[in-house]
């Protein structure tokens, strides 16, 4: 009995191709030829969705509650964006956890473009402090661009208002342990400048944590803490209440938005300065010409007329630099603060 015939080696026998497979087998080796060589790259970027970036709505994703300086620029930012970019960039308030459930949220998002992070300097000091951040400043997110400056002023309650510096640094609280300060969280420029304030003055200030600037700033406003360093852009706000008084500025030299405020080192607190700076991030992978997209969309939105009114009028710096430019600074300031955390043993996360 003879086998039966084997089918599928039959299926590869060579056969002479005819003009329809020799056209498929051209443009196959064409195609791959482009690929190796980037020929072609004009048309495939038409074809594909970062030409058209963004596809939909961006969310922002502001680790903090509302109503803090952070929270402002990145309202103002979503407005002047979504003109430049032509889609909604809406902001979303993730708290918690001293600002790590916001970003590690972002970190973890699709690189895509469609979900940002608008952040402060502490987002570099964090990870330092926090072993369980959830997130590492420099390999998971890709910087696009520094938003503004806010260099910090020292806020009393209103009840301190005539205490000297030197009666402050050394003014008991309720509990006789030191005057009580806020802080917006562990690792937040409120808490890493009011450290560098307590090294260099020796005061024994307790410190209390909140989630965010705004729950910190109500409770300075209520009597409940005593103290605060906050970003100017907070401060002019909450002095206009008259519930909280301006000490000093943690900056080289008076502020424009509050002239009459003496800095620490004119009350003879030297090197204690420390300035809190927004700027907005992308989850790392994201596309580099999606990210130039941003970062040239961006430097638009903060030259534009209601961008640069806002900053000036909350009393900031404008801060116009290149994506490669801005990451550099992101490298040097998280070495800074690294040696920062390393020397302050005030900036440690409770365990």
């Amino acid at each position: 009995m003879n086998p039966a015939p084997n089918t599928h080696a039959a299926s590869i026998v060579p056969m002479k191709p005819d003009n329809h497979h020799r056209s498929i087998l051209r443009r196959a080796l064409i195609c791959q030829l482009a690929i190796l060589t980037g020929w072609g790259a004009g048309a495939s970027l038409a074809q594909s969705p970062i030409a058209h970036y963004p596809e939909g709505d961006v969310k922002l994703v502001v680790p903090s509650e509302p109503g803090g300086g952070m929270d402002g620029v990145a309202r103002a930012l979503a407005q002047q964006l979504t003109g430049v970019l032509g889609h909604s960039f809406i902001v979303l308030n993730r708290s918690g956890a001293s600002g790590n459930i916001g970003t590690s949220s972002v970190a973890r998002a699709a690189a895509d473009g469609h979900t940002l992070l608008v952040t402060g300097i502490s987002h570099l000091a964090s990870p330092l402090m926090h072993a369980d951040a959830g997130y590492d400043a420099l390999r998971d997110f890709e910087p696009i661009a520094l938003l503004a400056i806010a260099p910090n002023v020292l806020l009393v309650h209103a009840s301190l208002k005539d205490l000297p510096i030197d009666r402050l640094v050394h003014h008991a609280g309720t509990d006789r342990r030191g005057l009580s300060y806020g802080s917006a969280g562990y690792g937040n420029t409120s808490h890493i400048a009011a450290e560098l304030f307590k090294s260099r003055t020796g005061a024994q200030w307790v410190h209390v944590p909140y989630r965010g600037t705004g729950p910190a700033m109500r409770a300075l406003m209520a009597g409940e803490i005593q103290a605060m360093f906050v970003p100017v852009s907070s401060a002019v706000s909450a002095l206009a209440t008259g519930r909280v008084h301006a000490v000093a500025a943690a900056s080289a030299r008076r502020l424009t938005r509050l002239p009459d405020v003496p800095t620490l080192a004119e009350l003879g607190v030297k090197g204690a300065d420390f300035a809190q700076w927004y700027a907005l991030y992308a989850p790392a992978g994201t596309p580099p010409m999606v990210l130039d997209r941003l970062s040239s969309g961006t430097l638009a939105a903060l030259k534009s007329g209601p961008m640069s009114a806002y900053v000036h009028d909350q009393g900031m710096q404008s801060a116009e630099m290149s994506r490669e430019a801005f990451g550099k600074l992101v490298r040097e300031e998280r070495d800074r603060l690294a040696t920062v955390v390393r020397k302050e043993k005030g900036l440690n996360a409770p365990q």
